[in-house]
């Protein structure tokens, strides 16, 4: 070793240790051990397979394997040579969803597979609950995506931000802490506030995690014939769900705090103006938003005023007669059970919203809609959707004139008998307008937030 290591790194080493060669037997073991986990693979454990593995494979791997001088390292090779990459090819033969029956022989000096195709698809093809149509292998190959997706969402840039901030906040307590001056930390309410909201997330992320991987685990027990109760692991899941949305939402408001606001405006002739408002209304409350209505007045006619700079103007203009300056357009909001008066038109309904991201909910419902009523008159509308909110929503100009809303692309037609809207392919056939659009906003909405949460 002098001869290869320099004097002052030789001189530190106090003992020299010399690695036994792995015996034959211990090879033996790691063999069993490998096949084990490569029974454990998501590829082989989450499908409806059983593989029996005969023994004189195993003594052959060991075999086969067993290297003096590279040990472990060229057994696996061998194991990848001779079963993993064969079973693999053999297996992409056969539909996800085929049970399938794997015996690995060897004859002579060859692995060999014999996969038979299991009576038993009475129990992939089961219902997994009498509520629901979905078969016990629809129901594992959800969960199973629902995993893949709660581990990329952990890994994502979204909760890595989150971390990133708590490990802030955490890093200012412990600094204040050795001198003694943590008090400072929770004396800003504001800091405590986020400190704890961001902790509750960490905490809920890492236990929605271990529950879903529970829940596929037990699945595949279901697949692989152990008795499970499964209308128990169907009522488990869909509580799993709930709560999990409701964390995916939290995660984004945390990181979005602008989009907890929106104003959604409804334009158009006063006659089913306040029907198609209600709609909205109905929605907003079912998915709990917190609701300002207002109305909207057109003044119609014109009146004299004397502006508020009116100085200004007689300074630059000294020949202006102050008297006849005509007041420009004016919209007025007024409370939503406010009636009109003479002088002013109701030209529309504006809603201010707030809580759970109600803009990512409505955010795709701009556009211009036609309402038929049920004896055949047709009025037009439009709607608008911002994330300002009152004091800087952008409102759509003209909106008190009629023709603003004619010969336009209209995206939806409200009947008695439901709506068919272009955009979303869709066509209904309930005069419940408000129960029909919610399921469609309600799968949009959970689509936006999986693009915000799994960087798509």
């Amino acid at each position: 070793m002098q001869n290869y290591f320099r004097p002052e790194l030789f001189n530190r080493l106090d003992r020299i240790l010399a690695f036994a060669p792995l015996e034959k037997s211990i090879v033996r073991q790691i063999v069993d051990r490998e096949m084990e986990l490569i029974k454990r693979r998501e590829g082989i454990n989450g499908r409806n397979v059983t593989i029996d593995i005969d023994k004189s494979v195993l003594d052959f791997l060991g075999t086969e394997g067993y290297n003096w001088a590279y040990g472990a390292r060229f057994l696996q090779r061998t194991i990848q040579e001779k079963v993993v990459v064969p079973l693999s090819e053999q297996l992409n033969q056969y539909e996800f969803e085929i049970p399938l029956e794997i015996k690995v022989l060897l004859e002579g000096k060859d692995v060999r597979f014999r996969l038979t195709r299991r009576n038993e698809m009475h129990l992939t093809a089961q219902t997994v609950d009498s509520t629901t149509e979905m078969t016990v292998i629809e129901f594992t190959n959800q969960v199973t995506r629902q995993r893949r997706d709660a581990t990329t969402i952990r890994n994502g840039s979204y909760y890595a931000r989150l971390l990133s901030r708590l490990d802030q906040l955490e890093r200012k307590r412990l600094r204040l802490k050795d001198k003694r001056r943590e008090a400072e930390f929770w004396q800003d309410e504001r800091q405590s506030k986020q400190y704890y909201e961001l902790m509750e997330i960490r905490d809920s992320f890492a236990e929605a995690n271990r529950q879903i991987e529970h829940l596929e685990t037990e699945n595949f027990l279901l697949l692989n014939g152990i008795d499970t109760d499964k209308t128990q692991l169907y009522k488990d899941f869909q509580t799993w769900q709930q709560a999990f949305r409701q964390l995916k939402t939290t995660l984004v408001q945390q990181e979005n705090p602008e989009l907890m606001k929106c104003t959604l405006g409804i334009y158009g002739p006063a006659v089913s103006l306040f029907q198609l408002a209600e709609v909205y209304l109905q929605l907003a409350d079912e998915r709990g938003f917190k609701i300002q209505p207002y109305q909207l007045w057109y003044n119609s006619k014109e009146r004299r005023f004397i502006p508020e700079n009116w100085q200004r103007f007689a300074v630059h203009n000294p020949y202006m007669d102050i008297a006849v300056v005509r007041q420009p357009l004016l919209y007025l909001r007024q409370q939503y059970t406010e009636k009109a008066d003479d002088d002013f038109t109701v030209t529309g309904i504006e809603l201010e919203l707030s809580g759970n991201l109600p803009f990512l909910f409505f955010k795709d419902e701009s556009g211009f809609c036609t309402w038929i009523t049920a004896a055949g008159e047709t009025r037009k509308y439009q709607v608008f959707v911002s994330s300002q909110d009152f004091a800087k929503f952008p409102r759509p100009e003209g909106i008190h004139r009629k023709n603003t809303f004619e010969g336009k692309n209209y995206r939806r037609i409200y009947t008695p008998k439901g709506f068919e809207d272009t955009i979303l392919n869709l066509k209904t056939s309930t005069p419940n307008h408000a129960q029909a659009l919610s399921e469609v906003l309600k799968k949009q909405f959970e689509q936006t937030i999986d693009r915000y949460l799994l960087d798509k």
